[in-house]
């Protein structure tokens, strides 16, 4: 399928705000094996502007929590230390199987 930049910024934004690929292709009324086979093919941006739309959505709310836990919330504060503990075991692991 040909995306225009609006149809991949569309694509960014849901995903941003939790849309799985299925719900996505729902809303664009696209085929969803049509956007899950473009989200897999490495020649198209699908999968890179959906991933980054993830990773968008994931630090509006990390940066939430990390407010919220910098203002006194305790709760806000065991979460936003097991989302550090969690990235730094992450990256260990990331280190060794790279190695």
């Amino acid at each position: 399928m040909n995306y225009t930049k609006e149809i991949l910024n569309d694509i960014m934004l849901d995903a941003q705000n939790g849309f799985t690929l299925a719900q996505i292709a729902d809303r664009l009324n696209i085929s969803y094996a049509v956007l899950y086979a473009d989200y897999c093919n490495p020649d198209l941006p699908v999968k890179m502007f959906y991933d980054s739309g993830v990773a968008k959505g994931k630090s509006i709310t990390d940066n939430a929590l990390f407010e919220l836990a910098k203002n006194g919330s305790t709760s806000a504060k065991q979460m936003y230390d097991q989302k550090i503990s969690d990235a730094r075991l992450s990256n260990k692991f990331r280190e060794i199987f790279d190695a």
